[in-house]
């Protein structure tokens, strides 16, 4: 749907004598009142045999408090499967809401726990407390080259990801979410979604810019996590 306000921009800077990565994020447009109804009522529009629908990135200005509530609900009530890849008060909002999936970093995960830093012992634990709170059935904590960690109410899991050269970590997390939801999309368990997120995540730092992950490249390094392979070319 068309809003007033223009899409926002980001700039991501590449220093290739360190290889190190440098992003810009600049603010978004405010959304007004009807605007945010609008949305909802497009969203109640188009979930009717949906299975899962994603919320990524950050809320825009001028968001109504209770859009995540208003927006649960309206998942529940079209039994579609809602995961948040949000950040900052988006993500907190998510989880007072309750949602099937959220993917946090260790640090957005450290921010939502009120605490300075996280170890992967203390995330699973702040994972933990989410979960058994009714905030989410599931937490994915994205820890990048690492790979990620799984927590359920009765499991736990980490997921190493294959080591390969990375080119551009722009569109990883997107990459990895849209892994998950395409496995379970086609009757995976939860652990196999995750390990394909993963290696889809993988797969998009070896596009160069903006360039998401390619399914070869995805399912190539799904075998090598798979198979316990972590070193690939």
């Amino acid at each position: 749907m068309d809003i007033a306000g223009e899409t926002r921009e980001n700039m991501h800077i590449s220093d290739v004598a360190s290889g190190r990565q440098y992003r810009f994020v600049l603010p978004g447009p405010t959304i007004t009142h009807a605007e945010h109804l609008a949305l909802l009522n497009k969203l109640a529009d188009v979930m009717p045999g949906a299975q899962f629908v994603v919320i990524s990135g950050s809320l825009p200005l001028g968001t109504s408090p209770d859009f995540m509530d208003k927006l649960a609900a309206l998942a529940d009530v079209h039994d579609c499967r809602l995961i948040a890849d949000l950040s900052g008060d988006g993500l907190r909002q998510a989880t007072m809401a309750g949602v099937y999936l959220i993917k946090p970093n260790l640090g957005e995960l450290a921010a939502l726990a009120n605490k300075e830093e996280l170890s992967e012992t203390t995330a699973i634990e702040s994972a933990r407390r989410i979960i058994y709170a009714g905030g989410a059935t599931l937490v994915v904590v994205s820890m990048g080259a690492a790979g990620a960690i799984l927590v359920t109410a009765d499991l736990e899991e980490r997921l190493q990801a294959p080591v390969v050269k990375s080119v551009s970590t722009v569109g990883a997390g997107d990459s990895m979410v849209a892994g998950i939801v395409w496995g379970l999309l086609n009757g995976e368990q939860i652990s196999a979604a995750v390990r394909y997120g993963v290696a889809c995540g993988t797969a998009a730092t070896l596009s160069e810019g903006t360039g998401l992950c390619r399914k070869q490249d995805a399912d190539t390094l799904y075998r090598h996590i798979v198979t316990g392979n972590r070193q690939t070319e």
